[in-house]
């Protein structure tokens, strides 16, 4: 050991120092008594020291809670919006220094609700709820409005991403692609979705390839052409699609015509009553008509009067305006007269054409009258003679 005066070594556990004669263990003894007054008196000064930081927090929480700026931005948190209201109009309003001060705070907080949700730290409910409350103080609208749309967009995109996965999984390619194209650039899943888009076109195009097909064999044109039409939408350009919607559009409007054509037919076969010739004649003043020769095909029916429409075209083919001083298209007319069953008639009288560059008339019966309980027949070849002919080169 060594001697706690002099420091020369000594023999362990002595009691007197051999060099210096000092008394071991009345000098541990002093040194003990120093070390516990140093010690008291360091406990003194952080007992001190903790009170002061105890009583300042107190004072500055004290003075954080009631300053009115933290107290509006913590009603606002707690969604209590009138007393947010209340106390900006209050206490804050015409501070020009606590106006920019609240400002800056909720500007903070917009971001802060922006960016936890951004990173999916907070929900969507929760996000629009804490701008919501925020808007409600009529204070930064148009932030919280662009807040507001950046969080629906962001969280339409995020359903459309996992609805997109879940459609390819199910094999239902065409929905899965037009669901993961609605994933916008701002959602963290964008790069990935762009990714099962490319895994994706290949299968649905085989698919979709199929379906046109497959429609296309059993003469479902229009069913064919919409499957098209929403591939497109999907696959935008595609040579391919584009080839093929050219044919089927061709083959539909086809189809369209010779099933008018059947039908133009069948109406016209199947008229109770029906126009089977017409004339033109002039008169003594040099103004033309035109008459008509009618056959009540029924046989059991007598006509007790019908009215017509009747058409008139030129030397070329091209429809002209007839009646009293040629103001339409399309000509009517209405005669009392008796067709007894089976019979024809002609109309003897005629109808006012006023139009002397008639090369060709038409005319259908539209109505008729029979004296059978008064019975009336609307002829259902009417408008589809209207609409074949009516302003219409002739054909």
């Amino acid at each position: 050991m060594f001697c706690r005066k002099c420091g020369k070594e000594i023999r362990d556990h002595s009691l007197f120092c051999n060099y210096c004669g000092e008394n071991q263990k009345e000098i541990d003894n002093n040194i003990k008594g120093k070390n516990e007054i140093v010690l008291s008196h360091k406990k003194i000064i952080i007992l001190s020291l903790a009170g002061l930081f105890i009583v300042g927090g107190i004072f500055f929480s004290i003075k954080f809670i009631t300053n009115p700026v933290n107290k509006f931005v913590n009603a606002v948190k707690d969604s209590k919006y009138t007393e947010a209201i209340s106390l900006y109009n209050e206490k804050i309003k015409g501070d020009l220094e606590k106006e920019n001060e609240i400002e800056k705070k909720l500007k903070n907080q917009i971001e802060e609700i922006l960016n936890d949700f951004k990173t999916k730290e907070v929900g969507y409910d929760e996000s629009i709820l804490a701008l919501e409350s925020i808007k409600k103080t009529k204070l930064l609208v148009s932030e919280t409005d662009k807040g507001l749309k950046e969080v629906k967009e962001l969280h339409t995109s995020r359903v459309a991403y996992k609805k997109g996965l879940k459609f390819k999984e199910a094999k239902k390619y065409g929905d899965a692609v037009s669901e993961l194209n609605k994933v916008i650039e701002a959602d963290g899943d964008y790069g990935n979705a762009q990714e099962e888009i490319k895994s994706i076109i290949g299968e649905y195009k085989t698919d979709i390839v199929n379906q046109i097909e497959a429609s296309g064999k059993s003469k479902n044109y229009e069913k064919a052409l919409k499957i098209i039409k929403e591939a497109l939408l999907i696959i935008p350009n595609d040579a391919d699609l584009l080839v093929k919607e050219a044919t089927y559009t061709k083959l539909n409007d086809e189809k369209k015509a010779e099933e008018h054509r059947v039908k133009m037919e069948e109406l016209k076969s199947n008229q109770e009553v029906e126009v089977i010739s017409t004339r033109q004649y002039t008169d003594s003043i040099n103004t033309n008509f035109i008459a008509v020769k009618v056959r009540n095909n029924t046989s059991n029916k007598r006509v007790k009067s019908y009215t017509i429409g009747f058409m008139a075209f030129d030397a070329d083919g091209l429809p002209v305006k007839v009646g009293l001083v040629g103001e339409n298209f399309v000509g009517r007319g209405r005669a009392d007269q008796n067709i007894l069953p089976n019979k024809v008639k002609d109309s003897g009288g005629g109808w006012y054409l006023d139009n002397h560059n008639i090369k060709t008339l038409i005319a259908c019966i539209n109505e008729v009258e029979y004296y059978e309980n008064n019975e009336k027949w609307e002829n259902p070849y009417y408008d589809v003679w209207l609409e074949e002919y009516k302003e219409k080169p002739l054909h």
